[in-house]
Order: structure tokens, then C-alpha cells, then sequence
């Protein structure tokens, strides 16, 4: 049995003085080298899922198989013509698995902790605008229990 992952405390000081510089791509990076590290987690996705978004349009998707056992988090942000980046991880099922909650051009899917898989799942990655337009970056971490593959 795994023990509970904590919330608060070191997953949201992590990003306290994040700060965008206009660069989508360097800017996931920093921001989830400044949070994934320090709380025991490594990269997930091979590359970052990177694209153009706009309030209205469609969503771009990922492919994000999910491993039981297997806890996450997603780092994504946007240029500064993005007013509100929402990213949503679905399951196979299309059903929200868990969501970035602020309005905001930098989401972390569930800030305040990561979400865990309970089944391995075929999961979706959405990243959209609700407020503006531009280019976005977003990355995946992981945090492994002992046994999980």
C-alpha cells in the first residue's frame, strides 16, 4: 500500500514565484523543474505537448496512458495572449479525471497535490482557451510507486 500523498505544503510552494517570460516552451520547463524534483517526481511525457489554442476552437489532445498505482501532474502555460489555459486529463471513458481549478495562463492540474491512477487507463490530455488565443506548452510528471511499472 502506497502512503497518502500529502496536499499543500511543498507542491504549492514550489511555483510561489513562478514567473512567465513570454517563451511557452522554457517556461513549462522551469516551472515543473521548480515543482516536479523537489517533490519526487520525473517527467512523464517524452516531449512536451506543445500547440495553438483559442477561446472557441477546439482543444488540442495528447495521448497519456496512465499506470495504476501511479501518481500525476500537469504543467502547462501559455503566451501572454492567453488570458485562461484549461487543461482537463480524461479517461478513456471521456470522463474529467482532474482539472487545473484557476483562471490563469500557467494551470497545474490539481495544484494544491497530484492526482493518482486507480485503473492503467488510455487517458487524454485537453488543453484549451477559455480566454484569449496564442501558443502553449505542457508537460506531464510522475510520481511512482514502489512496483508500479
Amino acid at each position: 500500500m502506497t502512503p497518502p500523498v500529502r496536499v499543500g505544503g511543498p507542491w504549492v510552494r514550489c511555483y510561489g514565484n513562478f514567473r512567465l517570460s513570454g517563451t511557452p516552451l522554457q517556461d513549462v520547463t522551469r516551472l515543473s523543474l521548480l515543482c516536479g524534483p523537489s517533490n519526487g517526481m520525473r517527467r512523464y511525457s517524452k516531449e512536451a505537448v506543445v500547440g495553438v489554442v483559442g477561446a472557441g476552437k477546439p482543444a488540442v489532445t495528447a495521448p497519456v496512458p496512465l499506470r495504476r498505482g501511479a501518481c500525476y501532474r500537469v504543467f502547462a502555460v501559455g503566451d501572454g495572449g492567453i488570458g485562461d489555459l484549461e487543461v482537463v486529463m480524461r479517461s478513456s471513458r471521456g470522463v474529467a479525471i482532474a482539472t487545473d481549478a484557476g483562471e490563469d495562463a500557467w494551470p497545474i492540474v490539481q495544484p494544491d497535490r497530484p492526482f493518482c491512477a486507480l485503473d492503467d487507463d488510455d487517458a487524454v490530455l485537453e488543453v484549451s482557451a477559455r480566454k484569449g488565443a496564442g501558443r502553449f506548452a505542457a508537460e506531464v510528471w510522475v510520481l511512482r510507486s514502489p512496483g508500479v511499472r
